[in-house]
């Protein structure tokens, strides 16, 4: 089963070919939960400013500079019909 982990207003972030972009400074309070029921996957979810609907986000991997301190969270979207979506949390 898909969970809807950490609900993040759309608003919070910028779209722009196919992915939200994002900054932790502008996310307070963001924790990762998990995405599934039968899964260790993390993420979170953003919903539509517009519509109210959800799509669900999976960590996918984090990126780090040369002395190992997190730049950004990049994710997948693993709602059915928007696998095309991505996010980068960049932490700022």
């Amino acid at each position: 089963m898909l969970f809807h982990p950490t609900p993040v207003s759309s608003n919070k972030f910028v779209f722009s070919k196919g992915t939200f972009i994002g900054e932790l400074s502008e996310l307070p309070g963001f924790t990762l939960h998990r995405v599934y029921d039968d899964a260790c996957d993390v993420g979170f979810s953003v919903v539509s400013e517009k519509t109210g609907k959800s799509a669900v986000f999976a960590l996918t991997n984090q990126d780090t500079d040369g002395e190992g301190s997190l730049t950004a969270l990049n994710f997948k979207c693993v709602t059915p019909g928007l696998q095309n979506l991505k996010a980068v949390i960049f932490n700022d």
